[in-house]
């Protein structure tokens, strides 16, 4: 998504460009709210993850998230977090949790990281490995349901 920043009475204002010309706005104060959320530490860790999907991330991001309409990011940093798929336009985080987040500690984790982003504004759409993996069209829909977009 390409990104133009217009400074209006000493506030950024954000817009993201969709076709030729169309421009929404995305966000006032984007530019302070990115900075202060950015985390160069993880920019190489998630570039790394983004090119090592797991088999259910590359399922769920080749036959579905790719081909929406919407701009998704794949493997977004946040702070000390990275988000496996995060929608701006709608500021949502999509999360494909494996069996590694149903232990007690893992759930407790989530549970903080979810209230991060939540405390950004931002809504947190989780999934396990087994609904991608064994009702991967119910996934989508709600997917869709939940961003507004119509299939």
């Amino acid at each position: 998504m390409e990104v133009a920043l217009f400074c209006i009475q000493s506030r950024f204002l954000a817009f993201s460009r969709r076709e030729k010309g169309d421009r929404i706005a995305v966000d006032e104060g984007y530019m302070k709210e990115y900075k202060k959320h950015k985390n160069g530490k993880l920019t190489g860790l998630s570039r790394v993850l983004r090119k090592n999907m797991t088999q259910e991330e590359r399922k769920l991001w080749y036959c579905f998230l790719k081909k929406l309409s919407i701009t998704i990011n794949k493997q977004k940093v946040f702070g000390k977090y990275i988000a496996d798929f995060y929608c701006a336009e709608s500021m949502a985080v999509i999360e494909i949790d494996g069996s590694q987040h149903f232990d007690e500690k893992a759930e407790c984790a989530d549970r903080i990281r979810t209230e991060y982003f939540q405390s950004l504004g931002i809504k947190v759409f989780r999934y396990s490995n087994y609904d991608v993996n064994k009702n991967f069209d119910g996934v989508c829909e709600d997917i869709a349901e939940k961003l507004g977009i119509k299939l």
